[in-house]
């Protein structure tokens, strides 16, 4: 069953590929407010791999913006310092190194939230100078 879904995932790639270029969504990693709006309000006269795709991407990016606010609100009512690098959002390739090698050095926390463990990935690699 495994094989299957994996075989039938990995097929649905390059229409979804040619979806988010068609969409502008692999131009860059900033992800705009027009291009979020065009996953989460999608038409239903797309092909399924196109559907999926637009809903998993707005799913997706929302879920993560809400566990980041989350996240921020823990941290202040806690008092704990956030300090990211000035000028820029870190962008996503960074980011995901950051956090599988936080992951792979911290593996107790695998089983608890992506939003915390992301969060706190990108604190551990951004320590608050003293």
């Amino acid at each position: 069953m495994k094989r299957f879904v994996v075989i039938a995932l990995m097929s649905l790639v390059p229409s979804m590929f040619a979806f988010a270029q068609s969409k502008g969504v692999l131009t860059n990693d900033t992800l705009t407010a027009s291009m979020l709006y065009q996953m989460c309000a999608h038409s239903s006269r797309e092909t399924p791999q196109a559907h999926e795709f637009a809903e998993q991407t707005c799913i997706s990016y929302l879920r993560g913006m809400t566990d980041g606010m989350a996240v921020m609100q823990g941290l202040f009512d806690n008092g704990t310092s956030v300090c990211l690098p000035s000028g820029a959002p870190i962008d996503v390739p960074s980011a995901r190194r950051i956090f599988t090698e936080w992951l792979k050095s911290h593996p107790e926390t695998g089983d608890k939230s992506a939003g915390l463990a992301a969060a706190f990935s990108i604190i551990w690699a951004f320590p608050c100078k003293k």
